[in-house]
């Protein structure tokens, strides 16, 4: 598909286009095919943008006891991360992208911090997951008496957090 309008002159009397006219044409023709690519870029970063829009970290009841992160949401935020991360690393070294590179960075750094808190998130739910039922027990909590405590008060904040 080209994008670019029929640049072509009518010729004068002699049969050519004028002085200078190609050359007219074709820095035309330069600066469209840059807005073309430039807009591409927009449109890929505002897509990405809308597709976060609809996204939630859904939790579920686990046990009676807290909340953790769905397997199926988690996997869908961890392919958006993936996904967008090559998007915008992509643009950011794309020559098309300089007027928005500023917001492009900013992007990225939000898509990193996202993926680095999933990450951190998820350490800590298994962690949890593992040891709450360690902790639960009256006679572990006899035997490790302060570190059952330690983990009580976080079982409380994680909870808190978690709902």
């Amino acid at each position: 598909m080209n994008a670019c309008p029929d640049l072509s002159a009518p010729a004068l009397p002699n049969g050519s286009a004028g002085p200078g006219f190609d050359a007219i044409r074709q820095k035309l023709e330069e600066i469209a095919d840059t807005a073309l690519k430039e807009f591409s870029n927009r449109k890929v970063l505002d897509k990405m943008y809308a597709e976060w829009e609809p996204v939630n970290f859904g939790c579920k009841d686990w046990a009676g006891k807290s909340y953790i992160l769905l397997g199926e949401d988690i996997e869908t935020l961890e392919t958006i991360l993936d996904d967008h991360l090559i998007k915008t690393q992509t643009m950011k070294g794309s020559p098309y992208a300089k007027v928005f590179f500023d917001e492009i960075v900013v992007w990225e750094s939000r898509l990193i911090r996202t993926q680095e808190g999933l990450e951190t998130w998820l350490k800590v739910q298994v962690a949890w997951m593992a040891l709450e039922p360690v902790f639960s027990s009256d006679d572990i909590m006899k035997q490790m008496a302060k570190e059952g405590t330690k983990f009580k008060e976080v079982d409380a904040v994680w909870k808190t957090i978690m709902k």
